[in-house]
């Protein structure tokens, strides 16, 4: 094994731990919904507040998808996926209120959305990072291992059930 982690280089630096210029970019054009959503944190009806505010701005959708650092465009609900666009206001506010995000905000002492995005942005830059990170080494210890002579049929990501059924291992 020492042969093959001599060989392996440091993957990350630490000039590539964040790309905070793209998570500023991510993140720029909701500023403003971000400071209409500010309201949500001191509001004494902070349901009624953002029905309102999905109402008057579907763009708080996307906003509040990325605030609970979900970057997919649909939402699964109890007839199946439906675009946000097509989600109902009423469905919003409940998956709010299941999510607890508000209490969140307010039990964290939150002062501005934007700034809470940013977080969520850096953390999810930080995730994306380490699965490039992942496949990457993945990819290295794939070539140095075809490369090695001794090795016959060296092959990615085999599934658990093939080389239960080869090897006879059981792993459950």
């Amino acid at each position: 094994m020492n042969k093959y982690f001599n060989k392996l280089k440091p993957l990350v630096s630490i000039s590539s731990l964040n790309d905070f210029e793209k998570v500023l970019k991510n993140i720029k054009e909701y500023k403003s919904e971000c400071e209409i959503l500010n309201v949500l944190i001191s509001s004494n009806d902070p349901y009624k507040e953002l029905e309102s505010l999905i109402e008057s701005n579907p763009k708080i959708k996307e906003v509040l998808l990325l605030l609970l650092a979900v970057r997919q465009k649909d939402i699964y609900n109890k007839t199946g996926y439906e675009s946000i666009e097509q989600t109902s206001t009423s469905d919003w506010i409940k998956m709010i209120k299941e999510s607890e995000f508000v209490e969140f905000l307010r039990s964290a002492d939150i002062k501005d959305i934007y700034t809470y995005l940013c977080g969520v942005e850096v953390g999810m830059d930080t995730n994306a990072r380490k699965n490039r990170s992942g496949m990457l080494l993945e990819n290295i210890v794939q070539e140095l291992l075809i490369n090695d002579e001794e090795l016959e049929n060296v092959r990615s990501q085999v599934a658990f059930s093939e080389i239960t059924e080869k090897y006879g291992i059981d792993y459950f």
